[in-house]
């Protein structure tokens, strides 16, 4: 390659900015994430979403500011984090007994096998309609009686009604 192809390359790389010397301006990283917010906001203020389905950026940034303000974000943070740590821990032990013996038993192979590879195909978001209510009902339960009936009429709030509910007479 001689001097002449040489510096036709670098012509064309610092026309095309991809010589070391020039970075692009840092902004750039910013406008996807402000597009997304601006279009978030304006598909929440033409009422696209209500409010109870998905807050605006603004409510949640205020809400944000309110429990700053308060005292009790870090300690909603701690909350959330620990509930995270739990749903790791209890999902890694039946994960780990379960997978040990589906490897070590051709028999529980045979028996869990057919619903594991089934349960792979649902995706994750997936589980977050039926799982809710389960998860609704165990924030705070301390002291609270009748939550084993909630739980069980959330459940059955599918089928549209309430299995604990008495036939009315008379």
């Amino acid at each position: 390659m001689n001097d002449g192809d040489r510096a036709g390359i670098l012509r064309a790389m610092r026309r095309n900015g991809l010589t070391r010397g020039k970075r692009p301006p840092q902004w750039r990283g910013l406008v996807l994430p402000a597009l997304l917010l601006l279009v978030w906001q304006t598909l929440c203020a033409s009422e696209v979403f209500t409010p109870d389905v998905m807050p605006s950026p603004v409510a949640v940034a205020t809400e944000l500011l309110r429990l700053w303000t308060k005292g009790r974000l870090f300690g909603d943070i701690v909350v959330t984090a620990e509930r995270v740590a739990l749903g790791f821990l209890l999902g890694t032990a039946v994960a780990t007994v379960v997978g040990a013996a589906v490897g070590y038993s051709r028999r529980a192979g045979e028996y869990l096998d057919p619903t594991l590879q089934a349960l792979k195909a649902v995706p994750s978001l997936a589980w977050v309609p039926p799982l809710h209510p389960l998860v609704r009902d165990f924030r705070g339960l301390k002291g609270r009686p009748n939550r084993g009936r909630r739980i069980l009429s959330r459940l059955s709030q599918p089928l549209g009604r309430d299995p604990l509910d008495r036939p009315q007479t008379g």
